[in-house]
């Protein structure tokens, strides 16, 4: 089964990859408070790139993503359901027209009521070396 405490963990990681293969100018484009899980434009690979739908924004998640989720969950008992492997053609499908449309950790964790979205941009962003989730 997997946890709340597993998608911190993912969280964890995917935000260390983020910070690797994102620029200093994508990291600086993110701001908490306009923080929206639920527009392209305003979730966090979103405000990094423009648009969580373009090439750049699937790279990233490519590159950083540990899991993929098939949708956002309401509450973090529904995870369990939700949770999938990553496919080896995560960009492929993230930039496609199709209905699957996976999300990544992060995005799934922003999206939660008990998510700690200040402290995740404020370690993206380097204004932190603690990321308390």
């Amino acid at each position: 089964m997997y946890t709340f405490e597993q998608l911190k963990e993912d969280v964890r990681k995917e935000a260390e990859a983020l910070k690797i293969h994102a620029t200093k100018e994508e990291l600086n484009n993110l701001n908490y408070k306009l923080l929206d899980p639920y527009n392209h434009a305003r979730c966090i690979y979103g405000m990094a790139t423009g648009s969580c739908i373009n090439q750049r924004a699937a790279y990233l998640v490519d590159k950083c993503a540990i899991r993929y989720f098939e949708d956002w969950a309401d509450n973090a008992d529904e995870l369990d359901e939700q949770v999938t492997d990553k496919p080896n053609n995560s960009i492929e499908l993230r930039t496609s027209e199709s209905e699957y449309y996976p999300y990544s950790a992060i995005e799934a964790y922003i999206a939660l009521p008990e998510a700690q979205n200040a402290s995740l941009v404020s370690y993206l962003r380097g204004e932190t070396d603690t990321l308390e989730l």
